[in-house]
């Protein structure tokens, strides 16, 4: 795989996870919805009203963690460009002492190779850090979200016993329920790419 697609594959993550900032910003808004439903309901709705409160945290620390790990793709694909072109550099530099060794001054190219080089091998040790740092930000969202989908099981239960609340509060059970599975999705998907660019990266570096 080219380095250039390690770039697309990180921007592509970054887009999952983008995606799944709205989700939960959506998350967010409908779990305040179903704090003002559970308040109004009273009694009916004690049990709804512990969840709501979860899902609203849960999706306030799920819209901080996503950015996070958005931003942490963003510098992985600018990492993998200024690796390529420095790649490139070397490459071009070996190419012209490898053809050229018998020429005049052909030692004064050493010295940048030398230093294209370190150069090289600082962005590899910094791609290593920033995927692995990746990975444990990825596998902490999806511990949460993960979470988020036995508490929205546990909120349909609760909605059924919300007397005449209990269809407005099914409805929200149900979109609780929806936004975690396409928040899983995404994150899903976006641990998929990281798992081809750490390919990329063995195969590669």
């Amino acid at each position: 795989m080219a380095k250039t697609e390690t770039y697309v594959l990180a921007a592509k993550i970054a887009a999952h996870l983008h995606y799944a900032t709205k989700v939960a910003e959506q998350l967010s808004l409908t779990a305040k919805n179903a704090h003002a439903v559970s308040a109004r309901a009273g009694q009916q709705a004690s049990g709804f009203r512990a969840i709501t409160s979860f899902i609203e945290d849960l999706a306030s620390t799920t819209i901080t963690q996503a950015s996070l790990i958005s931003n942490n793709a963003v510098n992985i694909s600018m990492l993998a460009t200024n690796r390529e072109r420095t790649n490139r550099a070397l490459q071009h530099f070996l190419k012209v002492r490898r053809s050229a060794h018998d020429a005049a001054h052909i030692q004064s190219i050493d010295g940048p190779t030398a230093i294209t080089q370190k150069q090289l091998r600082q962005l590899d040790e910094a791609f290593r850090d920033q995927l692995w740092q990746l990975e444990l930000q990825l596998e902490e969202t999806q511990q949460q979200i993960r979470a988020a989908a036995i508490i929205s099981s546990t909120s349909k239960v609760e909605a059924s016993q919300a007397g005449s609340f209990k269809p407005q509060l099914e409805v929200i059970a149900t979109n609780i329920a929806n936004a975690a599975d396409q928040i899983k999705q995404h994150l899903q998907s976006a641990q998929q790419l990281l798992v081809e660019a750490t390919d990329d990266l063995h195969h590669h570096y």
